[in-house]
């Protein structure tokens, strides 16, 4: 893309000045300059620099070469200039954030930017008191590409017609309609929550590089709670403050949701905005919990999306709470791990490309745990925290017995497998399959006679 020069600079044409404007070079002065330049270039610049002074010098300073070498053998330099400026104008007639936001990012992310990268006009028209946008703003009614604002002329038009009127044949009784189609509300449930987030960015980063006062930064951490209670109930989440599902196929959408690329990345920024625990981010946890056997079946890359996903959920474990902790062990005891077993990985440490999503949560929810004084070991960091209550701790010991059978069991199938190995290579597959990580964080939970089996269950793999 091509910067087009400010009027009236050191390399515009003394032709432009004969008039108001962008004034145009006339037919003849072009045929002269192509005839003395087939490049179309300037003819002076090739010549050597006139000593004496008179009509030479001063037509040599009048056309002087401008900051571009453009090769046209039909226009000339000022004329593309006068085009540019024109298309600059057209082009660049909004807001730089708004029309020109992935190339400021790309130069934040460099740091190339001089400015701050934060949208100041969103401040002035939103955060005025309401934080609601001045006057309703309309939306094309196109199925299948989104919502599209009718204002802007820059979006993308709809290729064809799709509403349901628009098809030359009958429309079948038991034919839905494209609204209907769940990949299609999937999409458009997804654009529309990476588009909230984009908002919930903005707000952030207002908040961090702008200086507002105390009463519209309250305002403004509304409006971004209010931006992610509305991501969170498009979801679909049972409601309620409780890991057991009142309806069987209450994770349904959910699911449904995260068994998509796009899905995954949504649900994972989500999360990763999400400072503190709230009511919706403990239901995506559970969610979580009660189906990691349908959602880690399949081992995954440490570059994929749901290794971002099961990276969003652990950092979001550490802000729950001693009560949150042990419904979130509960959700994963009452969940498809009691028919399906330990979803686990443990190949994934020897291997680099890959990642173990579900030992990665679980580890993650035993040292949280662990760090609330929890367990037979509490971690040192709860020394200074007050002890938490006998009951709680009762219904965690419990949990963390019924993990353990869980557990147990699972290092049962090794050693079975392990004493019927006969090469050399089915003992180290085997070994490579022993959860270390996962051990090592169950041991501050479990007790003496605990302890004893899994040693000695290690001495006998390893």
């Amino acid at each position: 893309r091509v910067r087009p020069r400010e009027r009236g600079g050191p390399g515009e044409d003394a032709n432009n000045n004969s008039g108001p404007g962008f004034g145009l070079i006339n037919k003849r002065e072009t045929q002269r300059r192509v005839s003395r330049d087939p490049r179309g270039g300037n003819y002076h610049h090739h010549q050597p620099q006139s000593h004496g002074g008179g009509y030479g010098q001063h037509q040599q300073q009048r056309e002087r070469p401008s900051y571009h070498w453009y090769s046209s053998s039909v226009m000339s330099k000022s004329e593309i200039d006068t085009l540019l400026r024109i298309q600059w104008a057209a082009t660049h007639a909004g807001r730089p954030y708004f029309e020109d936001y992935y190339y400021l990012a790309y130069l934040k992310k460099d740091g190339q930017l001089k400015g701050k990268f934060s949208p100041i006009e969103v401040f002035t028209e939103d955060a005025q008191g309401t934080g609601v946008r001045k006057g309703p703003v309309g939306h094309l009614d196109v199925q299948g590409l989104g919502t599209i604002p009718v204002p802007n002329t820059r979006r993308p038009k709809p290729l064809m017609d799709l509403s349901a009127g628009s098809g030359g044949g009958n429309k079948g009784e038991n034919q839905k309609s494209l609204d209907q189609e769940p990949l299609l509300a999937a999409r458009v449930m997804i654009e529309d929550g990476l588009s909230l987030l984009l908002d919930v960015d903005d707000v952030d980063r207002i908040l961090e590089e702008r200086e507002v006062d105390e009463e519209d930064r309250e305002e403004l951490t509304k409006r971004r709670s209010a931006l992610l209670e509305s991501i969170a109930s498009s979801f679909h989440l049972p409601s309620g403050n409780s890991p057991v599902l009142q309806e069987k196929d209450g994770d349904s959408v959910f699911l449904y949701l995260a068994h998509l690329r796009k899905g995954q990345k949504l649900i994972s920024s989500f999360l990763n905005l999400c400072h503190e625990a709230q009511s919706y981010t403990n239901q995506i946890l559970w969610s979580v919990f009660r189906n990691m056997n349908l959602l880690f079946q399949d081992p995954h890359r440490s570059n994929s999306p749901m290794a971002g996903l099961s990276a969003a959920v652990a950092k979001s474990i550490a802000n729950l709470n001693i009560s949150d902790v042990c419904m979130s062990l509960t959700a994963f005891l009452i969940g498809d791990c009691k028919s399906d077993g330990l979803p686990i990985k443990p190949t994934a440490e020897f291997d680099p490309n890959l990642f173990d999503c579900a030992g990665q949560i679980l580890c993650a929810l035993l040292s949280r745990a662990s760090g609330l004084g929890l367990g037979v070991t509490p971690s040192p960091s709860s020394y200074n925290l007050e002890a938490p209550p006998s009951n709680l701790v009762a219904a965690w010991d419990g949990a963390v017995n019924a993990f353990f059978a869980l557990l147990q069991q699972h290092m049962n199938t090794k050693l079975s497998a392990y004493k019927g190995a006969k090469t050399d290579e089915e003992l180290e597959r085997i070994r490579r399959e022993v959860p270390v990580q996962l051990i090592r964080s169950m041991l501050p939970h479990a007790n003496d006679q605990q302890r004893q089996q899994l040693r000695e269950m290690l001495v006998v793999l390893k």
